[in-house]
């Protein structure tokens, strides 16, 4: 989830990122030289620095601001400090899961925490990092409303439950089906909303649902932008897992060891499916069917990676006749837990700060 700094919210960092983001307005000359004019020289005209012509400076549309925010709040998250919270957060969830049979529980309640700071994301981009006092983090989490807390576990709830809850357990590897994905397709799209009206701000209050409706509706392409990042993010995960696991010659074995098979496909391939076989005895391609059929019957590794660290959801091969030490494959399993985390916390963290700047892309547009 999104992140913030410190005991309390890092306020000097905050105001030259407000003055980095929103201080300039872009101005292109009628020459074709790129200008830059404060926000307050709006309506003023200003010399060119070619020409020397004076070009008015024109108030942005809501579409220019709106983009402006949506690279401002991806760049937010991908560099600089926003990059040390997300792989610290990422870090934290990682080390939950590696809890023996406790890692998913502990990871939902790290997931919870992380809601409250994804609220408070939307918060500080919507007030355009404008505040007075900034909050601590026992305020953050343990905000004074009781709907906020509720919410967090809603949102957690909505990333646990469908995939973890209601298809996996002791030795069942996690499954999406058509349920479990129009639940967590439900989640993913209302939840954020909700997030919205609670923690969104217009001028010190809440944005409440009817306003937060009517901001998603006004700016439908950025809403569907912001939802749309987190099954992207799925994907793309999934393949570059895919695609790593084939090149170092691990992908036969993890899908074969995470993603249950169906008893005919090792019959019509004669591949025995035992503890003690040696899977390099067989071509790297010859097994690619296992993953591609893991896939088709909704197994996916981006879902059996993480869980397998605290739960004993493999099929119980022996990593022995394929590696040179177990350890090793539980480090990879490790490694490729982190980078499944560090995906989604990022995606949530710029999905917050999109959803963030939708709600205050009228106070950031001057008058």
């Amino acid at each position: 989830m999104p992140f913030v700094g410190g005991n309390t919210l890092d306020r000097s960092a905050t105001m030259s990122t407000e003055a980095k983001n929103t201080s300039f307005i872009p101005v292109t000359c009628t020459c074709g030289r790129a200008l830059r004019a404060k926000s307050d020289q709006v309506g003023t005209e200003i010399r060119c620095w070619d020409c020397q012509r004076m070009v008015l400076v024109a108030v942005p549309r809501d579409r220019q601001v709106i983009s402006r925010d949506l690279s401002h709040g991806f760049l937010g998250v991908t560099r600089g400090p926003g990059l040390r919270y997300v792989l610290a957060a990422s870090l934290v969830l990682t080390a939950a899961l590696c809890i023996p049979w406790a890692g998913l529980i502990v990871g939902a309640w790290v997931l919870t925490a992380g809601a409250a700071l994804y609220g408070e994301v939307i918060r500080r981009v919507s007030l355009g990092y404008r505040q007075e006092v900034s909050p601590t983090w026992r305020s953050i989490l343990f905000p004074r409303s009781f709907v906020k807390p509720i919410l967090c576990l809603l949102m957690a709830a909505g990333i646990v439950i469908p995939l973890w809850v209601l298809n996996a357990g002791v030795h069942r590897s996690p499954r999406w089906t058509i349920p479990t994905a129009l639940l967590a397709g439900l989640a993913w799209t209302l939840m954020p909303i909700l997030m919205l009206a609670a923690y969104g701000s217009d001028h010190q209050k809440p944005l409440g649902i009817r306003k937060s409706l009517r901001l998603v509706m006004r700016h439908p392409f950025v809403a569907i932008m912001a939802v749309a990042i987190i099954p992207a993010i799925l994907v793309l995960t999934e393949i570059s897992l895919g695609v790593c696991l084939y090149y170092l010659d691990f992908l036969a074995f993890t899908s074969m060891d995470l993603m249950p098979l169906p008893y005919q496909f090792n019959i019509y391939n004669r591949i025995p499916y035992l503890s003690d076989i040696d899977y390099r005895n067989y071509p790297e391609s010859m097994l690619l069917d296992g993953y591609f059929d893991g896939l088709r019957h909704g197994y996916s590794l981006s879902a059996a990676i993480p869980t397998s660290l605290s739960l004993p959801t493999r099929a119980g091969l022996n990593p022995e006749g394929y590696y040179s030490f177990p350890l090793t494959y539980e480090m990879i399993r490790v490694v490729m837990t982190l980078v499944v985390v560090t995906s989604l916390i990022a995606g949530f963290a710029v999905q917050a700060m999109w959803f963030g700047a939708i709600a205050g892309v009228d106070k950031k547009r001057p008058a």
